[in-house]
């Protein structure tokens, strides 16, 4: 049985993130943790053609450069690929409908990023 921190050694991260230097930081955070990471895309649409790889869960900006990030949220959905929604808005401003996820304010620290992708994992491996 893997252990809480197993859960994202050798997963596969989908980062969205049009801010370079968070996207670094947020790429970093989660090598750290054991995970590899698809991206950083600045773009929904960039994300979205990178999901016929096998995707673990997603870690995503609420607005991207090609605006907000409802599509990629409803389509990480759709494939049933866990995710968090990280946001600088308050969090009322940020609740998408249509999808059910994690939602996180910016700035946040690698330790509660690694934690929030842990969780929604957790859950994934809890369904099956």
């Amino acid at each position: 049985m893997r252990g809480p921190n197993d859960i994202l050694r050798g997963a596969t991260i989908l980062v969205a993130e049009d801010d370079a230097v968070l996207a670094w930081d947020y790429q970093a955070a989660i090598e750290e943790c054991g995970a590899h990471v698809v991206g950083p895309f600045s773009t929904g649409r960039e994300a979205i053609e990178a999901l016929h790889r096998p995707i673990g869960a997603a870690l995503v900006d609420h607005v991207l450069s090609d605006g907000p990030s409802n599509t990629l949220q409803a389509e990480l959905q759709a494939r049933e690929i866990p995710f968090v929604v990280l946001t600088g808005y308050p969090r009322v401003l940020v609740k998408n409908e249509d999808v059910s996820a994690t939602i996180l304010n910016k700035p946040i620290a690698a330790s509660d990023l690694c934690r929030a992708l842990t969780d929604v994992c957790s859950m994934r491996l809890e369904k099956r």
